[in-house]
């Protein structure tokens, strides 16, 4: 005789709590940065009610099952309905849980920084099309904006494949060039290039900027934010990884970020998380290739990155460009051309 042991499957609340713990613990390989985001996160459960914060764990997963809809477009998941990963639900459950007292969203800014290979692109057009779709905002203008147009497409044209893979979303939408359109909501996602005087006059609901760290300056981002002063719950979202201007707009914003998180001051409207290494992490190692890379061994091939870190080792010119967009460090340079300890 068989027995057959079943094993009770998470709900998404307790694996939530289950990323956090194993965050604290250490048994989650994460920097500073993230073990701090988790903090604070925990602490605003037990004090958040003094600041008139709540959350909706209904709203949170209402987010999450409405974006399970959604099916991969590349690559081997091609065609899969999306399943996020524990860090991703985390991501979630933070931008879209906590409420205001007047029962409004709490993070109008968000900033995520996270290397190259982790999802970014798709997360950008899965909350691109959450946010146009499912946030109950009528006349929602939700823009993947960026500095080139082309650009913006990356994060815009998924989301049309994500729509069209659908037929419950298809039946409600109507697509067009360079635009997802929502008749019954009076709703649309478009993407834009930089050219913020074209940007003056628009009321977003949401903007996402991909690359944040491309922008030249803060005209976009400032646009935009200043569009939003008449929604009710509207999402300013900055994605991106790091870059070679640490004294550029990017690093401004993710300094500010950081200040958050180590509580130099508060910001309740602000939400940021970065994944990177921590200082005194040996960058040729692979724990810190694991800390900094949350989607590692899932997105993130294992062998492939091997492989750069190694010839990165051994090519000085392109240990720099690895660091920044795989390890998310932000250097000075692109190309480091001489090993200056060989």
């Amino acid at each position: 005789m068989t027995t057959t042991v079943q094993t009770k499957k998470m709900t998404d609340c307790e694996r939530v709590a289950n990323y956090c713990a194993g965050v604290l613990e250490g048994t989650i390989p994460a920097c500073s940065y993230v073990m701090l985001a988790v903090e604070r996160y925990m602490r605003d459960l037990e004090t958040g009610h003094e600041r008139g914060l709540y959350f909706d764990t209904e709203a949170a997963q209402l987010t999450v099952d409405l974006c399970r809809l959604f099916q991969h477009f590349e690559g081997k998941w091609a065609g899969e309905a999306f399943e996020p990963e524990d860090w991703q639900l985390f991501l979630f459950w933070q931008l879209f849980g906590w409420m205001r007292a007047d029962g409004t969203r709490r993070f109008r800014v968000g900033y995520i920084e996270v290397p190259r290979g982790n999802g970014k692109t798709f997360l950008a057009s899965l909350l691109g099309n959450y946010l146009t779709f499912g946030d109950g905002e009528p006349g929602a203008q939700v823009y993947a904006a960026a500095t080139k147009m082309d650009q913006a497409k990356l994060i815009h044209e998924p989301a049309i494949w994500m729509v069209k893979a659908s037929p419950a979303f298809m039946a409600r939408a109507e697509i067009r060039v360079n635009n997802i359109s929502v008749p019954e909501t009076h709703s649309s996602f478009r993407p834009v290039g930089k050219d913020a005087k074209k940007l003056d006059g628009f009321k977003p609901h949401g903007a996402i900027l991909d690359e944040l760290h491309e922008h030249p300056d803060g005209s976009t981002w400032d646009v935009m934010r200043s569009g939003m002063g008449k929604r009710r719950q509207p999402l300013l979202l900055g994605i991106t990884t790091a870059g070679f201007n640490p004294h550029g707009f990017c690093a401004q914003t993710r300094d500010r970020v950081i200040k958050i998180l180590e509580r130099v001051f508060d910001d309740d409207a602000w939400f940021g998380i970065i994944w990177t290494i921590d200082d005194g992490d040996d960058w040729k190692e692979k724990s810190s290739w694991i800390k900094a890379n949350p989607n590692y061994g899932v997105s993130v091939d294992p062998v492939d990155f091997e492989a750069m870190a190694h010839e990165a080792i051994e090519s000085p010119h392109l240990v720099n460009n690895f660091l920044t967009k795989k390890l998310d460090i932000w250097t000075t340079q692109e190309v480091r051309w001489a090993n200056m300890v060989k």
